[in-house]
């Protein structure tokens, strides 16, 4: 299974297919009765699900099939934002 590491650039879709389209390559993603056919996880290896992919998120895509103009993932692994030392803060990851 291939790996690799982009960032969203932006978020389309149509009637059959979700499209996530990055900085470096696009991705496509299925859509069978109105559900996206892909499993999105965090950092944690938590099940988040897609629709919380955003734009300029880093991610990790895990994927076994390509063509010259889409990647069709597998697992995407959200990278977290944010993390929390108490309710009062917050620091940035880089």
């Amino acid at each position: 299974m291939g790996e690799l590491y982009d960032k969203i650039k932006d978020i389309k879709w149509d009637n059959k297919n979700y499209f996530i389209i990055c900085e470096k390559n696009n991705l496509k993603l299925n859509i069978i009765n109105g559900s996206v056919d892909i499993e999105v996880r965090n950092s944690e290896n938590k099940y988040i699900g897609f629709h919380l992919l955003d734009i300029n998120d880093i991610i990790k895509i895990k994927y076994k099939n390509k063509d010259e103009k889409y990647i069709y993932p597998e697992i995407i692994f959200q990278n977290i934002k944010y993390t929390f030392y108490n309710d009062l803060s917050d620091e940035e990851i880089n």
